[in-house]
């Protein structure tokens, strides 16, 4: 078991911003990769086919969510995928407050 930073802000541990799950689960709200061009997790330009990709990593295997022209429609479909998949462990939002 791990402590989950909720909003990944490591230095708020408030009790209601903190909370207690397995490494699988803390994998499903991970922060963006540095590597990362596109800005979305699960998100990528694929070169051979000039198109949008999107896919989310489920028990250890990738699943591929499709090819899209549009960039906008693969961050829907990918979020979609999310919330599917992990649920309430899913990437948050930080709070608009917070700083």
């Amino acid at each position: 078991m791990q402590v989950d930073h909720v909003y990944h802000n490591r230095w708020d541990n408030r009790k209601e911003f903190l909370r207690i799950v397995t490494n699988s689960q803390n994998q499903m709200n991970a922060s963006l990769m540095p590597n990362n061009t596109s800005g979305i997790t699960g998100v990528s330009w694929n070169i051979k086919r000039e198109k949008w990709v999107a896919y989310i990593m489920v028990n250890e295997r990738q699943v591929q969510l499709g090819y899209f022209d549009d960039f906008n429609k693969a961050v829907e479909v990918r979020k979609d995928a999310e919330l599917k998949y992990f649920g309430e462990y899913r990437y948050k939002e930080k709070i608009k407050n917070e700083k």
